[in-house]
């Protein structure tokens, strides 16, 4: 027992740290021009052995001409790696996954959709802010400390982006903006 609560501290240190990286991102940005629908497909393939364990499909939908962005690509990793890991968390097993690109005037949105495991209507406005969990009755069961979202939006904020969560359909969606 004192083993586990070492291990989830230690995890609680690191989730902070990674947070303070975030948070000094906007001044270290190193950006390079490179494929965010390349960076998401590598990322997904190191995922996918968890989503099939689970049975959950995935599907990818990227907008053409869209792919070339300017990026620090460690800090884009991290944003991918924590909205896939949110994603697998989240959707019950036999679930499905999508990730797609739109365009926007002068960007792309990209979006990370699930089945099951909806966030209520009124949490959405909370889910990027620091230590915010909207499954308060499973929060032991998913670990961490409630941040990864907040690095998520500090992290598309550094790069001059948005963030935001819409409930549609019967899909959760976490998007996120960069410019073009």
């Amino acid at each position: 027992m004192i083993h586990e609560e070492t291990l989830r501290l230690a995890n609680l240190v690191e989730d902070i740290l990674r947070l303070a990286k975030a948070d000094a991102a906007k001044a270290n940005l190193h950006k390079i021009e490179g494929s965010i629908t390349s960076l998401i497909s590598q990322t997904l393939n190191s995922f996918r052995p968890r989503f099939d364990r689970r049975k959950i499909t995935v599907e990818t939908n990227f907008a053409d001409g869209l792919d070339r962005l300017y990026f620090d690509p460690p800090k884009l990793l991290q944003v991918i790696n924590n909205l896939l890991q949110n994603a697998w968390q989240y959707t019950l097993p036999g679930g499905k996954v999508r990730i797609f690109s739109q365009p926007l005037p002068g960007g792309i949105k990209v979006v990370f959709a699930n089945t099951g495991g909806e966030i209520a209507e009124a949490d959405l406005p909370f889910i990027f802010e620091r230590f915010y969990r909207a499954e308060k009755s499973r929060s032991r069961e998913h670990g961490g400390a409630g941040i990864g979202l907040t690095i998520v939006k500090e992290l598309i904020e550094a790069h001059n982006g948005q963030v935001g969560a819409e409930i549609v359909q019967d899909e959760t969606r976490v998007w996120f903006s960069l410019p073009l």
